[in-house]
């Protein structure tokens, strides 16, 4: 019997735990009423849909990462693979609108070489300024005994235009400029590993960071100050490395407290205050998702882990609205693992959480929608059916899409998780309005912004930005105070480049 996916409230199972035996059903009631009683009283964000995008056959799909383009639809990248003989990877990406649907999905790689199966996957994955699309991952060497780092470049169709192999190890970020090179960070083994390119993928200058051994690299961030952020394990220990724009180091810390033996990042996203926050897994009598907060400095405000079951690991993280933060990442439960999701306020305090799926689910990537929700791209083993009815062999990619967050849906300046790669201003949500509607617009420079509402007549009635602003996505509420009902336009100027919107008021 095939199975469609539900919304994010339809559970199959009980929660917090699944499938109880009668003897241990009333220790199971106590045990809710506990956590019910510890968790703060606030409600998950309403589900608007989910979607399933891969491929058919005896394969199996990875999405290690996604991003929200400037058009407000959605890529994911990761790879896929065959089984259950040796797995041959091949890169995977999926493209949809903004309402989940797919535009297309695509593998790559060079299927033979010297008569051998080439492996290649991608990580991480970035809009560029010129047009198109920049992937980052690893690909098998010349001689098909090593991997290295790689590069695709594709065209906004998905054709691919170049592949690229470099002598380091793996690629886990890669960051579009506005000239149309890249910047793109990994792992050199053993150390962290930062480089950039030319348009055409020409190597200009290149940074290897023997001071600090590295077990994994697992994620790297551009900051607004134009440096890079990079963050893995370093031995058993949380590790971040920070850079200038040029590449040249500036400070690592290692982060693991007393109570842990094992500390991990795998996330990480600039504040708004110009820290950071990282996340990942921490082990001590449990396993658990562990979230640092730093200063600019990689100086530690506090920490926190989070998931009462063990065996949580948070892949990817997000400051929200309100100075808040998300994680999101994969919680194991008796029969397989569950996509799990944290929402905390700005000193980390636990505010809600959500649960969704049951067998090998999990979020790879948080972004933050300008409808004040979330999409949460990653992977299940619990869907195989899509919207068009067609049956896909799991697991899957994943792309989940919630409603606004209940806790505060006021607007303030927004740090995304992966920088915006050209100036952008979204359609209002929402459209048509009667008191008050929010607009995002995309910074991917440092840059003077305005933001003006004008009337039908063209005369300017609001300012709502004029000044200068740091790289990033930006949201802000538009109050109607005492306008009157009409057609209105909103629009956004920067670094000479200007963009208008069109804005309905309904009394």
């Amino acid at each position: 019997m095939k199975h469609i996916s539900p919304a994010l409230g339809e559970r199959h199972n009980c929660c917090p735990s699944h499938r109880f035996r009668m003897s241990r059903l009333l220790w199971g009631i106590v045990l809710l009423l506990c956590l019910v009683c510890l968790n703060p009283l606030h409600a998950q964000p309403d589900s608007l849909w989910s979607e399933i995008y891969g491929t058919n056959g005896a394969r199996y799909d990875d999405c290690e990462g996604a991003i929200l383009l400037s058009s407000g639809e959605y890529l994911m990248v990761g790879s896929t693979w065959e089984a259950p003989a040796r797995p041959y990877y091949d890169i995977l990406i999926a493209k949809a609108d903004s309402a989940g649907n797919e535009i297309w999905t695509r593998t790559y790689g060079e299927r033979f070489r010297n008569n051998q199966r080439n492996d290649e996957s991608g990580y991480s994955v970035a809009e560029r300024h010129i047009g198109g699309y920049l992937v980052a991952g690893l690909m098998e060497n010349e001689e098909g005994d090593d991997f290295q780092g790689m590069v695709l470049a594709l065209s906004e169709n998905g054709d691919s235009l170049w592949m690229r192999g470099y002598t380091g190890t793996d690629l886990d970020g890669i960051f579009s400029l506005p000239d149309g090179g890249f910047v793109a960070a990994g792992r050199d083994r053993p150390f962290f590993w930062l480089f950039k390119c030319d348009s055409v993928g020409e190597v200009e200058w290149e940074h290897v960071y023997d001071n600090i051994g590295i077990r994994a690299s697992l994620n790297a961030q551009r900051t607004s100050d134009g440096g890079y952020i990079l963050v893995g394990i370093s031995g058993s220990s949380m590790v971040a490395l920070k850079t200038d724009s040029t590449g040249e180091y500036e400070w690592s810390q290692v982060y693991r407290p007393d109570t842990l033996s094992t500390t991990s990042c795998s996330g990480v996203a600039q504040t708004t205050d110009g820290g950071f926050i990282l996340t990942g897994y921490g082990r001590g009598r449990l396993e658990h998702g562990y979230s640092v907060r730093t200063d600019e400095d990689g100086e530690v405000l506090w920490d926190a882990t989070y998931g009462y079951r063990g065996a949580t690991w948070f892949w990817s993280t997000a400051q929200t609205a309100d100075g808040g933060f998300v994680f999101g990442g994969d919680s194991y439960i008796e029969d397989g693992r569950e996509l799990y999701m944290v929402r905390t306020d700005e000193n980390g305090e636990q505010l809600w959480e959500l649960h969704y799926g049951r067998n090998r689910d999990r979020c790879t990537q948080v972004l933050l929608t300008q409808d004040g929700g979330y999409a949460l791209a990653g992977n299940t083993g619990t869907y195989q059916y899509n919207r068009r009815e067609e049956l896909l062999t799991s697991p899957n990619f994943w792309l989940v899409k919630t409603g606004p967050d209940p806790v505060n849906q006021e607007a303030v300046s927004i740090m995304n998780p992966a920088f915006p790669s050209r100036f952008a201003l979204h359609s209002p949500y929402p459209n048509p309005f009667n008191s008050s509607t929010s607009i995002t617009y995309d910074i991917p420079v440092a840059a003077s912004v305005s933001l003006l509402l004008y009337d039908l007549s063209g005369r300017q009635v609001v300012t709502m930005v004029n000044c200068n602003q740091q790289a990033g996505v930006h949201r802000i509420i538009v109050n109607a105070g005492d306008l009157p009902s009409g057609l209105y336009f909103v629009r956004l100027k920067a670094a000479g480049q200007q963009f208008t919107r069109k804005i309905m008021l309904i009394r």
